[in-house]
Protein backbone atom coordinates (compact mmCIF):
# COMPACT_ATOMS: atom_id res chain seq x y z
CA UNK A 1 0.00 0.00 0.00
CA UNK A 2 1.30 3.41 -0.91
CA UNK A 3 0.32 7.01 -0.33
CA UNK A 4 -0.62 8.96 -3.41
CA UNK A 5 1.84 11.56 -4.71
CA UNK A 6 1.66 12.89 -8.28
CA UNK A 7 5.40 13.60 -8.43
CA UNK A 8 6.68 10.22 -7.33
CA UNK A 9 5.75 7.55 -9.85
CA UNK A 10 8.80 5.53 -8.87
CA UNK A 11 7.25 4.75 -5.48
CA UNK A 12 5.13 1.97 -7.03
CA UNK A 13 7.01 -1.34 -7.30
CA UNK A 14 6.45 -2.90 -10.71
CA UNK A 15 6.46 -6.45 -9.34
CA UNK A 16 3.04 -5.90 -7.73
CA UNK A 17 0.06 -5.88 -10.11
CA UNK A 18 -2.37 -3.00 -10.21
CA UNK A 19 -6.09 -3.64 -9.65
CA UNK A 20 -6.87 -3.29 -13.37
CA UNK A 21 -4.42 -6.11 -14.13
CA UNK A 22 -6.89 -8.58 -12.59
CA UNK A 23 -9.97 -6.71 -11.44
CA UNK A 24 -11.84 -9.86 -10.44
CA UNK A 25 -9.07 -11.08 -8.15
CA UNK A 26 -8.81 -7.63 -6.59
CA UNK A 27 -12.54 -7.67 -5.78
CA UNK A 28 -12.18 -11.09 -4.14
CA UNK A 29 -9.32 -9.85 -1.92
CA UNK A 30 -10.16 -6.23 -1.16
CA UNK A 31 -11.27 -5.17 2.32
CA UNK A 32 -11.71 -1.69 3.83
CA UNK A 33 -8.67 -0.05 5.37
CA UNK A 34 -8.59 -0.05 9.15
CA UNK A 35 -9.97 3.28 10.31
CA UNK A 36 -7.92 5.20 12.88
CA UNK A 37 -9.81 6.85 15.74
CA UNK A 38 -8.84 10.30 17.03
CA UNK A 39 -8.51 10.77 20.82
CA UNK A 40 -11.14 13.52 20.62
CA UNK A 41 -13.70 11.26 18.89
CA UNK A 42 -16.94 10.64 20.85
CA UNK A 43 -16.83 7.38 22.79
CA UNK A 44 -17.48 4.37 20.56
CA UNK A 45 -18.74 1.28 22.44
CA UNK A 46 -16.82 -1.99 22.06
CA UNK A 47 -18.44 -4.49 19.66
CA UNK A 48 -20.02 -6.43 22.54
CA UNK A 49 -21.38 -3.42 24.44
CA UNK A 50 -24.34 -1.16 23.89
CA UNK A 51 -24.42 2.61 23.65
CA UNK A 52 -25.15 4.17 27.02
CA UNK A 53 -28.87 5.08 27.32
CA UNK A 54 -28.01 8.59 28.52
CA UNK A 55 -26.15 9.51 25.34
CA UNK A 56 -27.54 12.36 23.27
CA UNK A 57 -26.26 10.80 20.03
CA UNK A 58 -29.67 9.69 18.78
CA UNK A 59 -31.80 10.68 15.81
CA UNK A 60 -34.69 13.07 16.46
CA UNK A 61 -37.31 11.44 14.19
CA UNK A 62 -40.83 11.05 15.55
CA UNK A 63 -43.84 9.04 14.34
CA UNK A 64 -45.46 10.44 11.19
CA UNK A 65 -48.66 9.33 9.47
CA UNK A 66 -47.02 9.62 6.02
CA UNK A 67 -44.42 6.99 6.86
CA UNK A 68 -45.72 3.74 5.36
CA UNK A 69 -43.21 1.21 6.70
CA UNK A 70 -44.90 -1.67 8.52
CA UNK A 71 -42.52 -4.61 8.64
CA UNK A 72 -38.80 -5.43 8.52
CA UNK A 73 -37.69 -8.91 7.50
CA UNK A 74 -34.41 -10.68 6.73
CA UNK A 75 -33.01 -12.12 3.51
CA UNK A 76 -33.23 -15.87 3.99
CA UNK A 77 -31.47 -18.05 3.21
CA UNK A 78 -28.54 -15.63 2.90
CA UNK A 79 -26.42 -18.32 1.22
CA UNK A 80 -28.64 -18.04 -1.87
CA UNK A 81 -27.87 -14.33 -2.13
CA UNK A 82 -24.17 -14.94 -1.46
CA UNK A 83 -24.13 -17.37 -4.39
CA UNK A 84 -25.75 -14.74 -6.58
CA UNK A 85 -23.06 -12.28 -5.52
CA UNK A 86 -20.33 -14.77 -6.47
CA UNK A 87 -21.99 -15.39 -9.84
CA UNK A 88 -22.11 -11.64 -10.49
CA UNK A 89 -18.41 -11.27 -9.62
CA UNK A 90 -17.50 -13.93 -12.19
CA UNK A 91 -18.38 -11.41 -14.94
CA UNK A 92 -15.85 -8.84 -13.72
CA UNK A 93 -12.75 -8.96 -15.95
CA UNK A 94 -9.88 -11.16 -14.82
CA UNK A 95 -7.66 -10.21 -17.78
CA UNK A 96 -5.57 -7.01 -17.79
CA UNK A 97 -7.53 -3.98 -18.94
CA UNK A 98 -6.10 -1.57 -21.54
CA UNK A 99 -4.54 1.78 -20.65
CA UNK A 100 -1.75 2.25 -18.17
CA UNK A 101 -1.84 4.21 -14.95
CA UNK A 102 -3.30 3.94 -11.49
CA UNK A 103 -7.02 4.15 -10.81
CA UNK A 104 -6.82 6.50 -7.85
CA UNK A 105 -10.54 5.96 -7.15
CA UNK A 106 -9.77 2.34 -6.22
CA UNK A 107 -8.80 2.76 -2.60
CA UNK A 108 -9.12 -0.45 -0.58
CA UNK A 109 -6.68 -2.86 1.00
CA UNK A 110 -5.62 -5.90 -1.07
CA UNK A 111 -2.37 -7.63 -0.17
CA UNK A 112 -1.58 -8.87 -3.68
CA UNK A 113 -2.02 -5.47 -5.36
CA UNK A 114 -0.36 -2.09 -5.43
CA UNK A 115 -3.09 0.37 -4.48
CA UNK A 116 -2.99 4.15 -4.25
CA UNK A 117 -3.97 4.81 -0.63
CA UNK A 118 -5.47 8.21 0.05
CA UNK A 119 -4.32 9.51 3.42
CA UNK A 120 -7.35 10.24 5.60
CA UNK A 121 -7.34 11.83 9.05
CA UNK A 122 -8.38 9.78 12.11
CA UNK A 123 -12.10 9.64 12.79
CA UNK A 124 -13.33 12.56 14.85
CA UNK A 125 -16.53 13.84 13.24
CA UNK A 126 -19.21 12.45 10.94
CA UNK A 127 -17.59 14.18 7.93
CA UNK A 128 -14.48 12.07 8.45
CA UNK A 129 -16.54 8.89 8.61
CA UNK A 130 -18.27 9.79 5.34
CA UNK A 131 -14.82 10.18 3.75
CA UNK A 132 -13.82 6.67 4.85
CA UNK A 133 -17.08 5.17 3.55
CA UNK A 134 -16.73 7.12 0.28
CA UNK A 135 -13.45 5.28 -0.36
CA UNK A 136 -15.47 2.05 -0.60
CA UNK A 137 -18.25 3.62 -2.69
CA UNK A 138 -15.71 5.22 -5.06
CA UNK A 139 -13.90 1.90 -5.43
CA UNK A 140 -17.15 0.16 -6.35
CA UNK A 141 -18.05 2.96 -8.76
CA UNK A 142 -14.74 2.68 -10.60
CA UNK A 143 -14.98 -1.11 -10.88
CA UNK A 144 -18.52 -0.93 -12.26
CA UNK A 145 -17.46 1.72 -14.78
CA UNK A 146 -14.51 -0.38 -15.92
CA UNK A 147 -16.73 -3.46 -16.29
CA UNK A 148 -19.96 -1.91 -17.65
CA UNK A 149 -18.90 1.47 -19.04
CA UNK A 150 -22.00 2.07 -21.17
CA UNK A 151 -24.58 1.11 -18.55
CA UNK A 152 -22.92 3.20 -15.80
CA UNK A 153 -22.14 6.28 -17.91
CA UNK A 154 -23.23 9.43 -16.10
CA UNK A 155 -23.60 7.76 -12.70
CA UNK A 156 -21.55 8.67 -9.64
CA UNK A 157 -21.44 8.09 -5.90
CA UNK A 158 -21.62 11.45 -4.17
CA UNK A 159 -22.66 13.14 -0.94
CA UNK A 160 -25.75 15.29 -1.59
CA UNK A 161 -25.73 18.84 -0.26
CA UNK A 162 -27.67 19.36 2.93
CA UNK A 163 -30.95 21.08 2.19
CA UNK A 164 -31.77 24.34 4.02
CA UNK A 165 -34.37 22.47 6.06
CA UNK A 166 -31.77 19.97 7.22
CA UNK A 167 -29.20 22.69 7.85
CA UNK A 168 -31.35 24.97 9.94
CA UNK A 169 -34.41 22.94 10.91
CA UNK A 170 -35.15 21.22 14.22
CA UNK A 171 -33.39 18.05 13.03
CA UNK A 172 -30.10 19.84 12.39
CA UNK A 173 -28.30 17.92 15.13
CA UNK A 174 -29.03 14.70 13.22
CA UNK A 175 -26.45 15.76 10.65
CA UNK A 176 -23.79 15.38 13.32
CA UNK A 177 -24.45 11.63 13.45
CA UNK A 178 -26.01 10.71 10.09
CA UNK A 179 -25.21 11.49 6.45
CA UNK A 180 -26.14 10.02 3.09
CA UNK A 181 -24.14 8.87 0.07
CA UNK A 182 -26.20 8.51 -3.11
CA UNK A 183 -25.53 6.41 -6.23
CA UNK A 184 -27.14 8.78 -8.72
CA UNK A 185 -27.29 9.73 -12.36
CA UNK A 186 -25.53 13.09 -12.13
CA UNK A 187 -25.23 13.85 -15.86
CA UNK A 188 -28.09 13.59 -18.32
CA UNK A 189 -31.59 12.41 -17.48
CA UNK A 190 -32.72 9.05 -16.23
CA UNK A 191 -33.53 6.37 -18.81
CA UNK A 192 -37.20 7.25 -18.60
CA UNK A 193 -39.45 9.49 -16.59
CA UNK A 194 -40.52 6.43 -14.62
CA UNK A 195 -36.94 5.68 -13.50
CA UNK A 196 -35.72 7.63 -10.45
CA UNK A 197 -32.26 9.14 -10.85
CA UNK A 198 -31.07 7.91 -7.44
CA UNK A 199 -30.59 4.15 -7.61
CA UNK A 200 -29.16 3.43 -4.15
CA UNK A 201 -28.60 5.23 -0.87
CA UNK A 202 -25.86 4.47 1.67
CA UNK A 203 -26.86 5.87 5.06
CA UNK A 204 -23.76 6.50 7.14
CA UNK A 205 -24.37 6.39 10.89
CA UNK A 206 -21.75 7.49 13.40
CA UNK A 207 -20.58 4.47 15.45
CA UNK A 208 -21.15 6.44 18.65
CA UNK A 209 -24.84 6.70 17.63
CA UNK A 210 -25.34 3.21 16.14
CA UNK A 211 -23.01 0.57 17.57
CA UNK A 212 -22.68 -3.03 16.45
CA UNK A 213 -25.33 -4.31 18.87
CA UNK A 214 -27.68 -1.50 17.89
CA UNK A 215 -27.16 -2.51 14.26
CA UNK A 216 -28.43 -5.96 15.20
CA UNK A 217 -31.51 -4.36 16.79
CA UNK A 218 -31.98 -2.49 13.51
CA UNK A 219 -32.16 -5.60 11.31
CA UNK A 220 -34.19 -7.60 13.84
CA UNK A 221 -36.85 -4.97 14.45
CA UNK A 222 -39.69 -7.00 12.92
CA UNK A 223 -42.82 -4.88 13.19
CA UNK A 224 -42.44 -1.14 12.73
CA UNK A 225 -44.62 0.73 15.20
CA UNK A 226 -47.75 2.01 13.41
CA UNK A 227 -48.67 5.64 13.71
CA UNK A 228 -51.60 6.50 15.91
CA UNK A 229 -53.05 9.77 17.17
CA UNK A 230 -52.69 10.01 20.96
CA UNK A 231 -55.94 10.06 22.87
CA UNK A 232 -56.69 12.63 25.50
CA UNK A 233 -54.26 12.39 28.46
CA UNK A 234 -52.22 9.78 26.53
CA UNK A 235 -48.50 10.25 26.04
CA UNK A 236 -47.38 10.63 22.40
CA UNK A 237 -45.56 7.80 20.68
CA UNK A 238 -41.79 7.68 21.01
CA UNK A 239 -39.55 5.73 18.67
CA UNK A 240 -36.83 3.48 19.96
CA UNK A 241 -33.32 3.94 18.55
CA UNK A 242 -33.75 1.29 15.83
CA UNK A 243 -37.12 2.74 14.81
CA UNK A 244 -35.58 6.20 14.50
CA UNK A 245 -32.93 4.81 12.14
CA UNK A 246 -35.59 3.12 10.02
CA UNK A 247 -37.62 6.35 10.00
CA UNK A 248 -34.63 8.37 8.75
CA UNK A 249 -33.82 5.73 6.13
CA UNK A 250 -37.41 5.50 4.89
CA UNK A 251 -37.68 9.29 4.65
CA UNK A 252 -34.42 9.56 2.70
CA UNK A 253 -35.36 6.79 0.28
CA UNK A 254 -38.95 7.95 -0.17
CA UNK A 255 -37.88 11.52 -0.93
CA UNK A 256 -35.70 10.19 -3.76
CA UNK A 257 -37.95 7.30 -4.89
CA UNK A 258 -35.02 5.01 -4.14
CA UNK A 259 -35.64 1.31 -3.45
CA UNK A 260 -32.13 -0.04 -2.69
CA UNK A 261 -30.18 1.00 0.39
CA UNK A 262 -27.29 0.20 2.69
CA UNK A 263 -26.71 1.29 6.29
CA UNK A 264 -23.26 1.34 7.84
CA UNK A 265 -21.22 2.53 10.80
CA UNK A 266 -18.11 1.44 8.82
CA UNK A 267 -17.45 -1.73 10.85
CA UNK A 268 -20.91 -3.17 10.10
CA UNK A 269 -22.94 -3.03 6.89
CA UNK A 270 -26.54 -3.95 6.13
CA UNK A 271 -28.01 -4.09 2.60
CA UNK A 272 -31.68 -3.98 1.78
CA UNK A 273 -34.65 -2.95 -0.36
CA UNK A 274 -38.07 -1.44 0.23
CA UNK A 275 -40.87 -3.46 -1.35
CA UNK A 276 -44.64 -3.77 -1.46
CA UNK A 277 -45.25 -0.06 -1.82
CA UNK A 278 -42.52 0.77 0.75
CA UNK A 279 -44.53 -0.93 3.50
CA UNK A 280 -41.92 -3.66 3.93
CA UNK A 281 -38.14 -3.64 4.09
CA UNK A 282 -35.98 -6.67 3.37
CA UNK A 283 -32.45 -6.52 4.70
CA UNK A 284 -29.36 -8.71 4.79
CA UNK A 285 -27.62 -10.03 7.86
CA UNK A 286 -24.76 -7.84 9.07
CA UNK A 287 -21.70 -7.87 6.81
CA UNK A 288 -18.57 -7.07 8.81
CA UNK A 289 -15.79 -4.94 7.36
CA UNK A 290 -13.25 -7.61 8.34
CA UNK A 291 -15.07 -10.45 6.56
CA UNK A 292 -12.84 -12.18 4.01
CA UNK A 293 -15.68 -14.15 2.40
CA UNK A 294 -18.62 -12.27 0.93
CA UNK A 295 -16.91 -8.96 1.63
CA UNK A 296 -18.30 -5.47 1.98
CA UNK A 297 -16.99 -4.47 -1.46
CA UNK A 298 -18.61 -7.50 -3.09
CA UNK A 299 -21.98 -6.67 -1.54
CA UNK A 300 -21.67 -2.97 -2.47
CA UNK A 301 -20.88 -3.88 -6.07
CA UNK A 302 -23.75 -6.34 -6.29
CA UNK A 303 -26.24 -3.99 -4.63
CA UNK A 304 -25.26 -1.02 -6.78
CA UNK A 305 -25.48 -3.25 -9.85
CA UNK A 306 -28.86 -4.63 -8.80
CA UNK A 307 -30.21 -1.13 -8.25
CA UNK A 308 -29.40 -0.42 -11.93
CA UNK A 309 -30.60 -3.84 -13.15
CA UNK A 310 -27.19 -4.68 -14.55
CA UNK A 311 -26.77 -8.17 -16.05
CA UNK A 312 -26.54 -11.09 -13.60
CA UNK A 313 -27.85 -9.10 -10.63
CA UNK A 314 -31.02 -9.44 -8.56
CA UNK A 315 -34.45 -7.86 -8.94
CA UNK A 316 -36.81 -8.21 -5.97
CA UNK A 317 -39.57 -10.47 -7.38
CA UNK A 318 -42.92 -8.86 -8.08
CA UNK A 319 -41.79 -5.51 -6.69
CA UNK A 320 -40.55 -3.63 -9.72
CA UNK A 321 -42.13 -0.29 -8.78
CA UNK A 322 -41.05 1.59 -5.70
CA UNK A 323 -43.34 4.25 -4.36
CA UNK A 324 -47.05 4.72 -3.85
CA UNK A 325 -47.18 8.14 -2.16
CA UNK A 326 -50.52 9.91 -2.10
CA UNK A 327 -50.97 13.58 -2.93
CA UNK A 328 -50.06 14.75 0.59
CA UNK A 329 -46.69 12.99 0.25
CA UNK A 330 -46.09 14.72 -3.08
CA UNK A 331 -46.91 18.10 -1.57
CA UNK A 332 -44.42 17.46 1.21
CA UNK A 333 -41.72 16.55 -1.31
CA UNK A 334 -42.55 19.62 -3.36
CA UNK A 335 -42.25 21.92 -0.37
CA UNK A 336 -38.85 20.52 0.51
CA UNK A 337 -37.54 20.63 -3.06
CA UNK A 338 -39.00 23.97 -4.16
CA UNK A 339 -36.27 26.55 -4.76
CA UNK A 340 -38.06 29.04 -7.01
CA UNK A 341 -39.40 31.80 -4.76
CA UNK A 342 -41.19 33.44 -7.68
CA UNK A 343 -43.49 30.45 -8.17
CA UNK A 344 -46.39 29.63 -5.87
CA UNK A 345 -46.48 26.26 -4.19
CA UNK A 346 -49.57 25.22 -6.18
CA UNK A 347 -48.03 26.21 -9.54
CA UNK A 348 -44.75 24.51 -8.70
CA UNK A 349 -46.52 21.31 -7.68
CA UNK A 350 -48.38 21.21 -10.99
CA UNK A 351 -45.15 21.68 -12.89
CA UNK A 352 -43.44 19.07 -10.72
CA UNK A 353 -46.10 16.44 -11.41
CA UNK A 354 -46.11 17.22 -15.13
CA UNK A 355 -42.30 17.02 -15.35
CA UNK A 356 -41.93 13.79 -13.40
CA UNK A 357 -44.96 12.10 -14.97
CA UNK A 358 -47.75 11.55 -12.48
CA UNK A 359 -48.14 7.95 -13.66
CA UNK A 360 -44.92 7.14 -11.80
CA UNK A 361 -46.75 7.79 -8.56
CA UNK A 362 -49.90 5.82 -9.34
CA UNK A 363 -50.74 3.07 -6.93
CA UNK A 364 -49.11 -0.23 -7.85
CA UNK A 365 -51.30 -3.01 -6.55
CA UNK A 366 -49.44 -5.88 -4.90
CA UNK A 367 -50.60 -9.41 -4.27
CA UNK A 368 -51.25 -9.78 -0.53
CA UNK A 369 -49.48 -12.48 1.44
CA UNK A 370 -46.79 -12.90 -1.22
CA UNK A 371 -43.64 -14.66 0.01
CA UNK A 372 -41.56 -11.54 -0.33
CA UNK A 373 -38.31 -13.06 0.97
CA UNK A 374 -38.11 -15.49 -1.93
CA UNK A 375 -35.22 -15.09 -4.36
CA UNK A 376 -36.94 -16.88 -7.23
CA UNK A 377 -38.50 -14.98 -10.02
Amino acid sequence: MYSYDDDEDEQYPQEQPRPRDNLQKFVLEAVPFKMNIAPTCPKIPPPDERIQPATFAILSHRPDSRRKLQEVCMLRPVTVMQNRVKNFLSFIPSQPLPNQGYDVEINMDAASFSVVQTVRPPLEYIEGLVSWVMSIASTAERILKLTWPDETAGYAAHVPDLSPILRFGPGYTDNDICRTIAWTKVSGRSESLREPATKMIVMVMAPWALGNLEMRDFIELGTFVPYKIPRENELPQIYKRAEKVWARLWDDCASKSCQFFAVTNYDCWVFGVFVNGTTRAICSPIVNAVDKESTVLQWVLFWMGSSMKLPHTWTPPAFENFGNPDITDLEDVAKRLMDDDSMSHEDWLKAYLKEDNIDHWNTYEMTPNVWYTSFDG
